[in-house]
């Protein structure tokens, strides 16, 4: 924590004489030399600590120095304000396994410092607290939180507002560059259909005129086997035809003759007769 790191460097640099001993912290327990640190950082003994109170843990004011004392406020503040409770616990913490001479040196150290000017802290956009700001309740209407909201709670509300935007930005941005993504693919696609559907028809074309050419040798084949055919089934009628002619005149010849011979043999019969 920045009161532990600090407590070597202010030794050597105090100017004040400090109000708190060695002697007078003999016999104390832990958490009571801490209380004694958090009573002197109370400068208005309103009971809470505000930031204002707190920069008086650091030797002087810089920018560095601000900006780490400030983040260590707000680890501790609750409401604006850090309580004796949290202010307790969280140096028991940090002091865990630390000689008790190490701590008294801490205490004695942080007990020598005097508060910042308001001047010197409005440089650094820190505004004095009013005595009866408490971090909450009925007190916050008082001009020291109104000061202390403008300043701080403003500042971390814009802060925190200004994250939340920036990602809600960033979220926005990263759709629109999905949707610009999409629309290209789909701009592409489209350019990319027109020849595979060229390229497509072409080659249904190729099949088409492969498979017309098939059938047409197919029925070529077809009609030619067919003419074959007839001119098989015609020789054949026509050979049996005559054949059936020919005979049909020989048989009418034997029959002619057959009658001939017949009717002569008749008559050389009855010629004979007659003459008997």
């Amino acid at each position: 924590m920045g009161l532990c790191s600090s407590a070597s460097k202010v030794l050597s640099s105090d100017r004040n004489e400090g109000t708190i001993t060695f002697a007078e912290l003999k016999g104390k327990s832990r958490q009571e030399k801490i209380k004694i640190v958090f009573d002197f950082l109370d400068a208005n003994n309103n009971g809470v600590i505000t930031l204002d109170e707190f920069m008086t843990t650091a030797s002087r004011l810089t920018n560095a120095e601000v900006q780490n004392v400030r983040t260590e406020f707000e680890e501790l503040a609750e409401g604006f304000v850090v309580h004796l409770e949290q202010f307790v616990d969280a140096h028991l913490k940090a002091y865990k396994g630390t000689a008790e001479d190490e701590v008294d040196k801490w205490v004695i150290a942080v007990c020598k410092r005097s508060p910042h000017s308001e001047v010197l802290l409005k440089k650094f956009g820190i505004h004095k607290a009013a005595a009866d700001f408490l971090g909450g309740g009925s007190g916050n209407e008082n001009k020291g939180l109104k000061e202390f909201a403008d300043t701080e709670g403003n500042n971390q509300k814009l802060l925190r507002s200004n994250i939340a935007e920036g990602r809600e930005e960033l979220s926005h941005l990263i759709d629109d560059l999905n949707n610009v993504h999409h629309r290209v693919e789909e701009t592409l696609q489209r350019k990319a259909e027109p020849e595979q559907v060229k390229k497509k028809q072409k080659n249904n074309a190729y099949l088409i005129n492969e498979e017309v050419g098939r059938l047409q040798d197919s029925i070529a084949n077809m009609e030619f086997k067919s003419d074959e055919d007839d001119d098989q089934e015609d020789d054949g009628h026509v050979h049996k035809h005559h054949h059936r002619s020919k005979n049909k005149e020989e048989s009418e010849r034997q029959k002619h003759d057959h009658h001939h011979h017949h009717h002569h043999h008749h008559h050389h019969r009855r010629k004979k007769e007659g003459v008997s």
